[in-house]
Order: C-alpha cells, then structure tokens, then sequence
C-alpha cells in the first residue's frame, strides 16, 4: 500500500480510538485538506509538467462500458437519434449496479427516473459506463477495472467520479450522458476531457432509482460536447421540454470574477485562457469576494465523508476490498460526530449566502474549473497511491457550488501548449441552468 495512504489510515484509526475523534477529525482535515499558498505554489509546475508514466496491464483500460444492451430502444422525441451513456450508479433496467465497486447491487428491475425520461426523450442507451468507486475521489482512478485513458491527452487522467460519462463522449462513443455530482464529479471529468458539464440547481432532478452516498450534496447533471446537446439532454432530464432543441447563445451582460478562492492557486495557462474568454464576451466584469471560499472544500469534506459512511451502514456495502481512498474516506465519516457535522453545516449556510450576495448585480459569477489541465497518470496513482497536491489542484473551486447548492457549469476554453484542454466554470442562482447553457453556448461562438 502506498505510504501516504497507510499513514492517512493509521492517521484515521488513532482518531476512532479516541473520545474525541470529532473534534481532532476536524483539525486533522483542516491541516490535509488546506495549505499555504506558497506551500501549494511550490508544487503546481512539478504537478502541472509531469510526464505520464508506462504502466502494468490492467492498470488502465480505452473502454469505459461495463454493460451494453441488448437491444436498441425507441428513437423518436427530442432526443432521437442521440446515443447516451449512463453512469454505473442509477439504475437501467436489466443491468447489474456496481457504484464502480467490486461488489453488485444486483439487476435493476426498472430504469431509474432520469434513464426512463431519457428513454421516452428518444435516446438510444448504448450502455453503462465506469466510475470511481462510490463515486470518491476527483482525478478518476479506478483500481479494480483500470483507470481510463484521457482520449483528449492520452496518458492523462479523464477526471471523475463520472469518467465514464466522460470518455465515453469524449472518445465519440455516444453523444451525451449522465453523470452525478457531490463535489465536482460531473464537472472535473467535462473539463478534463474537453466536454460542457452542468451541475443542476441541487434537488431539481429526482433521484428514483439513485441511491446517493452524499444526499446534501450530490445531484445528477447531464454531460455532452456541445452546450446545444447539454441543454436537450438537461430538458429531459428536469422533464422540461418546452425548447426541446436548441439554446440561444447570450453572453451575461455582467460577470462576477471571484477573487480568493483558496490556497490553491491558478496555473497560469488557465488563468489566462480564462481572462481571454472573459474579455471576448464583452461582458462586463466586477471583481467580487467571498470571505468563506476557502472553505468549502473543507466543509464539503466533512459532510461527505459523514454521509458516505452512514449511507455505507445503511446500503449495508462492505469496503473490506474497498481501494484505500475510499477505505480512508469511510473512516473519516464514521469519525465526524454530529456536532462537526452541524458546524460544516453552518459553514455551508453563510457560504451560501455570501455567494448569493456576490451573484447581487451580476449573472453569474466565474472561475476555473481546476487549478490545473488533466493530470498525467502516473505507476503510483494507478496504482492506487494519493497524492494530496494533485487532489487539492483538482478539487479546489467546484465543491463551492456544491456546499451551496446552487448551478454551476463547465465550460471548455481551449488547450494548454502541450495539448491538454482547460475550462472555466460559471455559477448562478437557483434555477439558473438555462442561463449557464446559453453563456456556454456565447463561450463556444467565441473560440
């Protein structure tokens, strides 16, 4: 077992044993979870510029299907002739449900709510597609399938949970697909494979069918190349299919850029692929702040891990094979006693409303999706090794629209020198997908 992780487990295993694991879980998280600047600084070139690595057969794998059909579906309605991909943790009748563990849930008897309005919309469901396992950890490593090869940077890392979803499309296996998302998990994978992910308003889609590790937090959202085919497959989805087709390309008239988000800062090649597009929409732009950002991750976190190990007890899903990520994020949740918990709350309640202040006066508000371009995958992560600076990098700004709630989406905005793609994402008020779609499609018109 890689050392980090063994020393992050033994780390977990003394908390338990303590009777106080609450409070000294939180300052043990705070210290992992958040770093100086110069700290973080130090490390982004080295991360940002590492070579990706020959690996072991079945450490990593082109194919992200872990089960087809065996039969095509009707192809009438909005989303006729669109071939789609379904995340292997909703259920689709006739399939198994794995959640990307080693352990099946058993055959799903019936579609779960999204695949059935999918179905009725006219997509051909070509199959269900790999996960990260129990949908934990942001860069997309699976160690019990293979982790999927970048098709956009080959030897790079797809981003997860819901790498399949983004392979798959990415690579021209299907057109469009559903992901889910806690804390980036829909949006990380879009951007690192070059795709438009939406992270919906949380509540907006039902989740029937869908047996959530993170209920405050998680949500499905739909994934696609265009954001025109990210807004069909979003009105079906939300059952809203008034504009079944087709999203008018409206740059916001006026854009919050957030300053300070975190410790993390931003390679350079983002920030200014970010400032170009920004400048070319000709919106107007209006620094804003919001105190608790930095935060988020960390708050995020806590209520995560809680209810993935209490989603655990009660699923009853054993983890004695579990990959040590996730072995560690099930010990840190049985470690957050409740009043931690209640306290990552009220961090996530004036973060909200901190960030409903920045969106006064402004449409939405902007910043990169990741610190840092698709990371190249190395012997030790595929291996199942973590790497605490590439997590950082990767999960800084998307858990700030998770802990809140609110839409966020990403949106490609080119490619780094050597190749790599690279996005920002923007955020709106509740109920502001639309909105997010057609700055999406304003962003595309632009490159």
């Amino acid at each position: 077992m890689p050392q980090i992780v063994a020393d992050d487990l033994q780390a977990a295993a003394r908390l338990l044993r303590t009777r106080i694991a609450g409070a000294a879980l939180g300052r043990y998280l705070r210290r992992r979870l958040s770093s100086r600047r110069a700290d973080v600084a130090k490390n982004l070139e080295p991360l940002v510029r590492r070579k990706p690595e020959r690996w072991a057969a079945g450490w990593t794998t082109t194919d992200p299907t872990v089960w087809r059909p065996s039969r095509a579906a009707r192809r009438d309605g909005p989303l006729a002739g669109k071939r789609l991909v379904i995340k292997d943790s909703l259920d689709v009748r006739g399939a198994a449900r794995s959640s990307g563990g080693m352990v099946g849930r058993g055959v799903a008897v019936a579609d779960s709510a999204l695949v059935e309005r999918a179905r009725e919309g006219g997509a051909l469901i070509v199959g269900k597609v790999q996960m990260t396992e129990l949908g934990v950890g942001g860069l997309g490593v699976q160690t019990h399938y293979g982790t999927l090869d970048n098709p956009l940077a080959p030897g790079h890392l797809p981003g997860g949970s819901s790498s399949g979803t983004a392979v798959a499309i990415a690579s021209g296996m299907a057109d469009m697909g559903i992901g889910t998302d806690a804390l980036g998990s829909v949006r990380i994978p879009a951007a690192f494979c070059g795709l438009v992910g939406l992270k919906p308003t949380h509540g907006a889609l039902s989740l029937r069918g869908y047996d959530t590790v993170a209920p405050s937090l998680d949500c499905p959202g739909p994934m696609a190349r265009t954001a025109e085919e990210c807004a069909a497959l979003w009105r079906v989805m939300s059952d809203s299919t008034r504009t079944p087709w087709g999203v008018t390309a409206r740059a916001p008239k006026r854009i919050g850029v957030v300053e300070q988000l975190g410790a993390v800062p931003v390679w350079q090649p983002i920030a200014d692929a970010q400032a170009k597009v920004l400048k070319k929409l000709g919106s107007k732009l209006v620094e804003v702040k919001v105190a608790t950002a930095p935060a988020a991750t960390t708050a995020g976190a806590i209520c995560g891990a809680r209810e993935l190990a209490d989603a655990i007890a009660v699923q009853n899903v054993g983890v004695e094979h579990a990959a040590p990520l996730v072995a560690f994020s099930v010990a840190m949740g049985r470690s957050v006693k409740t009043s931690l918990y209640d306290q990552a709350l009220g961090v996530r309640h004036r973060l909200r409303q901190e960030v409903l202040a920045a969106l006064d006066g402004v449409d939405v508000l902007a910043m990169p999706t990741t610190a840092i371009p698709p990371l190249a995958l190395t012997t030790h992560l595929a291996q199942g090794g973590a790497d605490t600076d590439a997590m950082k990098a990767v999960g800084a700004f998307t858990p700030l629209a998770s802990v809140t709630g609110l839409p966020a989406i990403s949106i490609p905005i080119g490619e780094s020198p050597d190749g790599r793609p690279l996005a920002m994402m923007l955020v709106a008020r509740p109920g502001g997908e639309e909105r997010l779609l057609s700055a999406a499609a304003a962003v595309e018109q632009i490159l």
